[in-house]
């Protein structure tokens, strides 16, 4: 882990993006409130939503997708940062 800083990874919910966490309209964007923080702040887009990849089966993403790349980004955030745990913060 670099300096001080603790992992966060922010989830969306299954209606819309990681972009809800940094909206940048004046200073209200949660990623940098947090980053201010000494968080080392990770933005998820669960498959088929915002920046990420369309789903390969053509579906719609549901719960179990959403499940399964939330603990493939907490495995590789675990991996890059050194850190023993993290803070997972989402909402839908």
């Amino acid at each position: 882990m670099s300096g001080d800083y603790e992992p966060l990874l922010l989830v969306h919910g299954l209606t819309y993006s990681s972009h809800e966490f940094n909206v940048d309209y004046k200073d209200y964007s949660l990623a940098k409130y947090f980053a201010r923080r000494n968080y080392d702040v990770w933005l998820l887009d669960i498959a088929g939503y915002g920046q990420s990849q369309e789903v390969e089966d053509g579906f719609m993403p549901n719960s179990d997708y959403a499940a399964e790349d939330i603990a493939a980004a907490a495995k590789f955030i675990l991996g890059k940062s050194k850190a023993e745990s993290l803070d997972v913060l989402g909402w839908s």
